[in-house]
This record gives C-alpha cells, sequence and structure tokens, in this order.
C-alpha cells in the first residue's frame, strides 16, 4: 500500500466509517456501498483495498471477517468493534460510533498542526532560512552551486532519521512506540484509558440491546477496548459473574471504572434501565476526557517544542560534520 506506513490514514477511516453508516442507515446493501468507494472519485488506497473485501461479502461471508482478510491495512479498533456490532446486529450504531470517533482525531491533529506551524517556522527560520541567506553572502562560490551544497549537506545530515522513521512506520512500530510511551505518561495515560472505557460502555449497551448473554457481552466489549491493560482487567468479570456476581460488583473489583460510572451501572441494574444507564456512563467518561484532550494540545506543544529544538541542534551537528567530511575529502583529492 504505502511506503511509510501500510495502515489506513485517520481521514480515510473518517471517510470510510461515514460512507458505511449513511449507507447502513439507508438500506443500501454493504457490498454496494464499498463498491460505490471504488468509483472514480473514491480513495486511491480504497480502490486498491475493497475488491477482495467486496468479494468476501458477495460469497456470503460476514462484514467481519471480510474486512479482517485486509487486517494489515485496518485498525484494530475498527475490526474488534465492526465484529461485536456484526454478532449484536447494531452494525449501523458501530459505524455511526466509529465514524465519529476518526473524525473526532482528524480535528484534533488538525488542531496541533495549527498550533505548531508558528513554533515550527520559527524554528525553521532559526536553524536553516538564517543561516542559508548567511553564507551565501559570504561564500565565494556561485549561488547555484552554494545552494546545491547546502541543500545536500542538509538531505545527507537528515537521512539517517528519515531511514530510521521510514521503517518504524513501514513495521507500524511507529504507532506501538507511541502507545508504550503514551499509556505510562500523563496525561495521555489517562485520555488512553478514558476512551476506552467510554468503548467498553458503548458496545456493552449495544450487544446487552441486541440480546446477548452478559459474560459473552463483556467479552466482546472488552475487546473492543484495543487497551491491552483495559481489556485484561475488565475480562476478569466474567467468570465473576458467571458465578452470580453482580454486574457492578464485578466491575468494581477491575479497579478500571470511575465511581460515578459504577453508580451508574448499579443504578442500571435495579432499575432495569442498563442499557441507557451504560450509554450514559460512556457519554459523562467521554465529556470528562475533553478536558484532558484540550491540556493535552498544550502539553504537547510544550514537549515537541524542546524536542524540536534538539534536533535542530543536532542536525546542525551533523551538517558541521558533514561540511568538515567534504572539505577534508576536497584537500585530499586536491
Amino acid at each position: 500500500m504505502s511506503l511509510i506506513s501500510p495502515k489506513l490514514d485517520t481521514k480515510t477511516m473518517a471517510y470510510l466509517c461515514r460512507m458505511l453508516d449513511q449507507s447502513s442507515r439507508g438500506s443500501v446493501q454493504i457490498d454496494r456501498a464499498l463498491s460505490l468507494m471504488t468509483g472514480e472519485h473514491g480513495a486511491a488506497r480504497l480502490k486498491r483495498l475493497m475488491p477482495p473485501i467486496i468479494d468476501h461479502i458477495k460469497r456470503g461471508g460476514t462484514l467481519a471477517e471480510a474486512f479482517r482478510l485486509q487486517r494489515r491495512y485496518i485498525p484494530d479498533l475498527f475490526l474488534e468493534l465492526v465484529d461485536a456490532a456484526e454478532r449484536g446486529g447494531k452494525v449501523e450504531v458501530a459505524f455511526d460510533y466509529l465514524a465519529h470517533d476518526y473524525e473526532k482525531r482528524v480535528e484534533f491533529l488538525r488542531a496541533m498542526a495549527r498550533q505548531l506551524m508558528y513554533p515550527l517556522l520559527l524554528i525553521i527560520t532559526a536553524v536553516y532560512i538564517i543561516p542559508y541567506f548567511k553564507g551565501l553572502m559570504l561564500t565565494k562560490l556561485s549561488p547555484e552551486v552554494y545552494t546545491f551544497q547546502f541543500l545536500i549537506t542538509n538531505f545527507i545530515s537528515w537521512l539517517p532519521f528519515l531511514v530510521v522513521f521510514t521503517v518504524l512506520r513501514h513495521f507500524d512500530l511507529i504507532e506501538k512506540l507511541i502507545y508504550a510511551v503514551a499509556s505510562r505518561t500523563w496525561p495521555w495515560r489517562g485520555i488512553l484509558h478514558n476512551m476506552a472505557l467510554v468503548r467498553f460502555f458503548r458496545t456493552l449497551a449495544m450487544l446487552l440491546d441486541a440480546g446477548l448473554n452478559v459474560t459473552r457481552a463483556i467479552e466482546r466489549a472488552a475487546a473492543t477496548t484495543v487497551n491491552p491493560r483495559v481489556r485484561n482487567a475488565l475480562v476478569q468479570a466474567v467468570p465473576m459473574v458467571q458465578q452470580g456476581t453482580e454486574l457492578t460488583a464485578a466491575l468494581s473489583s477491575t479497579g478500571m471504572l470511575p465511581e460515578l460510572a459504577l453508580e451508574m451501572v448499579r443504578t442500571g441494574e435495579f432499575s432495569g434501565r442498563l442499557e441507557d444507564l451504560l450509554r450514559k456512563s460512556a457519554q459523562y467518561i467521554e465529556e470528562s476526557t475533553t478536558h484532558y484532550v484540550y491540556m493535552l494540545q498544550f502539553t504537547l506543544v510544550a514537549l515537541i517544542m524542546p524536542l524540536l529544538i534538539v534536533i535542530g541542534i543536532l542536525n546542525m551537528i551533523a551538517m558541521q560534520v558533514v561540511a568538515i567530511f567534504m572539505l577534508i575529502r576536497s584537500m585530499l583529492a586536491s
């Protein structure tokens, strides 16, 4: 698919999920909706990705099985949630949630890009533009030769970073490294934890509403969290529920849920409105996470700025090393 990363990017996933949501609510067959995405105005990556999926659906395969054929290119969150929704007969709900989730991610990335644009321009000006014109004024070389050498020197100094980044992205290691760091670092840890719980509550409500038994619903909902720590903790509630323990007590024993969410689950159990209260719990956690997201934006800017400065300094050192090497080579050649 892509040289940098085989996974579909966030913008493409938002488009895919929104189209599937609209088609499922408009009673359009899924294979027909997917075929429309491969048309003249469809995304290039989707055109290459969809034919095996469409063929599998037409042969009578399930939607989850069809998408798993291309799991190298499709995020785990999408696969797990579609699988759970299909088992519960609530596919349109899953597509709506996924579209909403990916669209929020796109909005967040755009906001981050806007915030980083100004400091990034300052760093580029200080590290590259000013040194370029300063060197151009002092050099005895022609502007064309000096510009060519300046570009070559910068390219060589950045080449190791580009090679390492490309390799890590191609093998999906960048996402894993970021997740490993984020899941252990404030405030990313709280955001990832809360969003996993949002997915768990919404999927659990969807599956229970579809008539799935509680233990099976917990297992499938836990899988949709795509968070190993949260998933492993939540599935510990399954044997307790099987032994007759109330759902609230079983979930409380995992230590994963905030107290207010547990109270809402307890109220739902006793009032017979469990599915409705689970959805309200998801909404409560999602709204509380908004505060963390705003903090994350400012935190990222605060942390990325020093990182960019360090990278700029390392790049300047690399440029000097390359320049010295080229000077020594020219002296030896003469």
